[in-house]
């Protein structure tokens, strides 16, 4: 019988680069690395909730993205402002 305290132990393998840049996102965050993928999973795992669907914005950007329109690319974070009109 299970219990909410069980768990178990999952093994990732990950490239170096992607395991350097968790490691400095939970360094940052103050979270630990185990703590930032299940928060990522959890997130994920919503998107198959049934009350969670995409909503009239959302829906015209992915037909946006599927048709090339309103497509651009920003080499910052400050470019990325400006274009979006942010």
């Amino acid at each position: 019988m299970s219990t909410k305290n069980e768990t178990t132990l999952v093994l990732l393998k990950m490239s170096k680069d992607f395991h350097k840049r968790l490691k400095m996102a939970a360094a940052i965050t103050g979270q630990s690395m185990t703590d930032i993928i299940l928060s990522a999973l959890e997130a994920w795992q919503s998107c198959f909730d049934s009350s969670h669907l995409p909503n009239e914005l959302t829906l015209k950007s992915l037909k946006n993205i599927e048709e090339g329109k309103n497509i651009f690319e920003a080499l910052s974070i400050e470019d990325l402002f400006k274009k979006a009109g942010l």
